[in-house]
């Protein structure tokens, strides 16, 4: 694998599947306009994923106010956010760029939860998390 591509897991509440991707940086090293063909935006935003784990979720920063939507929640990895369409994992470096990821497609599998529609999404985030302030 050349120092232009890097190997990330794609997570898609469409089709309900947690796959591997490739993606290319361009020719000035850029790696967003694979991110935004991917995920299928404009423009992204990251959430950082289990400081330790080195790795980030990257989203639709719009998602959520795109029709038709689906939604997916990592419990362990991501416990405070519920993102909206598709995501990529990517691991990152102390510097912060992106790297391939360091999580594998089983860790991903067994945290994931998938919804429907934003009111499954917040019917399962007001049940199931506890809240940061009291």
């Amino acid at each position: 694998m050349s120092t232009l591509e890097i190997t990330g897991i794609l997570v898609d509440p469409f089709t309900k599947t947690i796959t591997e991707i490739t993606l290319n940086k361009d020719k000035d090293k850029s790696l967003l306009p694979a991110l935004y063909n991917n995920i299928g935006c404009k423009r992204v935003e990251k959430v950082e994923l289990e400081h330790e784990l080195r790795n980030d979720l990257v989203v639709d920063e719009e998602g959520l106010f795109e029709p038709n939507q689906k939604f997916f929640h990592l419990k362990k990895l991501a416990p405070y956010t519920i993102a909206a369409g598709k995501g990529i994992i990517l691991g990152f470096n102390k510097n912060g760029d992106w790297l391939s990821r360091r999580l594998t497609i089983e860790d991903v599998e067994k945290d994931v939860v998938w919804f429907a529609t934003p009111r499954e999404s917040s019917l399962y985030y007001s049940t199931h998390i506890e809240p940061l302030f009291e």
